[in-house]
């Protein structure tokens, strides 16, 4: 499951993208784009997968 929400609009064709974002102490994680979740509501591009974090100071992700 992506976590990205697909809101058809009333123009024909139009969707709203809702992004997956989690945050806690340590900072946040967006997740803007994947392949298979865009494919899935009739959307297709050749990037797999996009994400945007943030760590806040002192933290180390792995």
């Amino acid at each position: 499951m992506s976590g990205l929400t697909f809101t058809p609009m009333r123009l024909e064709g139009l969707q709203k993208v809702t992004p997956f974002y989690a945050e806690d102490l340590r900072g946040y994680f967006l997740k803007i784009y994947e392949k298979g979740a865009f494919r899935g509501a009739g959307i297709d591009g050749e990037i797999w997968e996009s994400f945007v974090t943030f760590s806040k100071r002192h933290v180390l992700r792995g």
